[in-house]
């Protein structure tokens, strides 16, 4: 036998009953039975509306479902947590107010306006919002768990993905590229959570901010463009291609640009001193610009691969370079200040931004857009 709701099955409703755009609906959702105005879901949900627009008997009978407790409309698939959670946002003058004394020594009350609700109910009410084309209470609940920093980093990249919400995925993705060292999540929840390919760019992006970190902290190599060489043939690489690989800057030629590399010895013990390092890790003369910091940038366009002059071989951003000759090797040496946090949350936005500006604009542009 269902039972009845004891806060969301009304009665009566007093205020214009007879109209009926006041009268009360019953759902049955599992074993709860719920009586309340069509009112509040009808304007919340294109769905509903037109559930209530085209009543239909069931069977012979000609009672209409929903209109009493023997013809419920029938929600399956959902809890009944689930179907109060969302009544809470939409009949908040159903629930018991809560007396609150203005200040601790005063005897005034006065009744609580706001409705706390946990994570797990806000995310019940995202679900069913989203289900239901609930616009308005989507983005209620969405502002709410973004307000109060309910969800992870990985939470929102999860939930953004299944709901379509642009704002978590950059969100999410950039506070997890940017974990400080005790807090970063394991490769292998990263992996099973997000999938590897996503773990590949992530891993990826946290590698370019910790070169960048580093140099920011005066450990780097200094060298010249021309520096820049095929680890095969020895070939520059920077004749054809003059955009920065991290912002849209045009080089001049020679450049000044800097890395983290790794030292190697040359073929002669008495040549010049050798590095490897990642494509993608070397940046610009913007990068030691303390005044205004550009590089990296996540507007206009960035060199994307580069191609020896020599062999042809062309060389992406996750690719190793030679780094033939430099100019200085720093190691704590670099004038201006560290980078603060700020800083390396735009670092962090630039590179999210590249490697999955495509998935953060299918997003935007799909059929529920992100509106929180």
């Amino acid at each position: 036998m269902a039972t009845r709701d004891p806060d969301f099955y009304w009665e009566t409703f007093v205020f214009q009953a007879e109209d009926t755009y006041w009268e009360n609906i019953v759902f049955k959702v599992e074993d709860t039975l719920f009586r309340v105005p069509r009112h509040g879901l009808e304007n919340a949900s294109v769905i509903f509306a037109d559930m209530f627009r085209l009543p239909t008997p069931v069977g012979g009978q000609t009672e209409v479902e929903g209109q009493s407790d023997d013809n419920p409309i029938v929600l399956e698939g959902y809890t009944s947590s689930e179907f109060r959670n969302l009544l809470k946002i939409l009949y908040p003058s159903a629930l018991k107010v809560e007396q609150v004394h203005l200040q601790e020594d005063s005897e005034d009350v006065t009744l609580s306006t706001s409705i706390n609700l946990s994570k797990d109910e806000w995310l019940s009410i995202l679900e069913l919002s989203n289900v239901w084309e609930m616009d308005v209470v989507r983005a209620t609940a969405i502002a709410e768990l973004t307000s109060n920093d309910m969800a992870t980093p990985l939470e929102k990249v999860v939930l953004a993905r299944k709901y379509r919400i642009s704002t978590w995925l950059e969100q999410g993705l950039c506070d997890l590229v940017s974990q400080r060292p005790g807090s970063i999540t394991s490769l292998d929840t990263l992996g099973v959570t997000l999938g590897w390919e996503t773990v590949a760019r992530v891993v990826s992006i946290r590698e370019q901010l910790q070169s960048a970190a580093h140099i920011d902290m005066g450990e780097a190599i200094e060298f010249k463009s021309d520096c820049i060489r095929c680890p095969e043939c020895s070939g520059g690489l920077w004749k054809y291609e003059n955009i920065c690989m991290n912002c849209p800057r045009v080089l001049g030629d020679p450049e000044v640009h800097y890395a983290i590399g790794t030292q190697v010895l040359p073929p002669q013990l008495n040549g010049p001193q050798c590095f490897i390092a990642f494509l993608g890790g070397i940046f610009c003369t913007f990068r030691r610009s303390f005044r205004d910091p550009k590089c990296p940038r996540s507007w206009g366009p960035k060199a994307k691969s580069r191609t020896c002059m020599s062999c042809k071989k062309v060389f992406l951003r996750s690719d190793q370079v030679l780094i033939k000759g430099i100019t200085r090797k720093f190691s704590g040496e670099l004038p201006g200040p560290p980078s603060p946090d700020l800083k390396v949350k735009i670092d962090a936005g630039c590179y999210v931004s590249r490697f999955f500006g495509d998935e953060v604009k299918s997003l935007q542009e799909g059929p529920t857009q992100d509106i929180g």
